[in-house]
């Protein structure tokens, strides 16, 4: 468990408080989607958690930050089959290059990695997920073990919906300075879909899943580029995935809220109404590119 005053992104001293959630409420919300999630609740969590905002790159971040063990990851599906960043990073990364996967999980992107050519190496804390990776370079170790000083640098990172997960965000930037000249990482869109949509899924201002145990910190466009400042890095680029409203009905389907005929009439007046409130959603993810300083002042002079 740990707390701090200080933003763990870019190290800032200036922070308000975005709201406080009971843990009694988020081990009910959990439970109700997840049965069995309220009895295994930490204790670490039993009372109110508080959600920080930093008032300089707007990251938020929750306190107490407890992290779910590795009973957390079997019983929830963390790891998509398909996501839509993988296609994206393969576009953007050399095939010449040596890609290290954080929180690879069964393979599912190292498999699409291999099969372009892709020299690709992934690490992950959960033990039975790597042993899913059958033919992969997968190995057990944590985020420590894969950006140790002794492992050689000029690597391309890769971490998909891993970031809001770390309580250690100074460990994680050490690691990615001392090893990566190229980092790419995904994370929940600030503005996604289900934040808006699923209303049985919020414990408060965001679903539950967005508090600890599971998430830690809420990035954006601001924190994830102060970070990357701090850490030696650029932001080069930065995509949000778009809204398919296929995706959104299907889920509302899945839901129990009516067949897809209803559904799509309760999106349609949805959407208008948040339109009339100037709230812009869009799809679950965002996208980050960040390159070291050093290697986007080489690429300069080349020019």
């Amino acid at each position: 468990m740990m707390e701090t005053a200080r933003c763990p992104a870019c190290d800032g001293a200036r922070r308000r408080l975005v709201e406080t959630v009971t843990g009694s409420r988020l081990a009910a919300v959990w439970d109700r989607h997840y049965p069995g999630r309220g009895e295994r609740w930490p204790a670490a969590l039993r009372g109110d958690v508080r959600v920080w905002g930093c008032e300089d790159c707007e990251l938020e971040w929750a306190e107490p930050a407890v992290a779910a063990d590795s009973e957390w990851y079997r019983a929830v599906d963390a790891y998509p089959s398909a996501r839509w960043e993988y296609g994206i990073v393969l576009e953007l990364v050399d095939p010449a290059d040596a890609v290290i996967e954080l929180g690879c999980g069964p393979g599912h992107f190292l498999q699409r990695a291999q099969a372009a050519g892709i020299d690709a190496v992934g690490f992950d804390g959960n033990l039975e997920a790597v042993a899913a990776a059958s033919g992969l370079r997968a190995h057990h170790g944590e985020i420590g073990e894969a950006l140790a000083p002794e492992r050689p640098g000029g690597a391309v990172v890769v971490a998909f919906h891993l970031i809001e997960h770390v309580t250690d965000l100074a460990a994680l930037g050490a690691g990615l300075a001392r090893r990566a000249r190229e980092v790419h990482l995904s994370f929940p869109n600030p503005a996604r879909w289900t934040r808006y949509l699923l209303d049985g899924w919020r414990a408060g201002q965001h679903e539950m899943w967005n508090y600890p145990p599971w998430h830690q910190t809420r990035w954006n466009r601001r924190s994830i580029a102060a970070f990357g400042r701090r850490f030696g890095f650029e932001l080069e680029r930065y995509i949000e995935e778009p809204l398919r409203h296929d995706e959104v009905v299907a889920a509302l389907v899945a839901e129990g809220d009516g067949d897809e005929q209803v559904c799509r009439a309760w999106l349609a007046a949805r959407l208008a109404r948040l339109r009339d409130e100037r709230v812009a959603i869009g799809g679950r993810s965002c996208l980050a590119r960040l390159v070291a300083s050093s290697g986007r002042e080489r690429r300069r002079e080349e020019r």
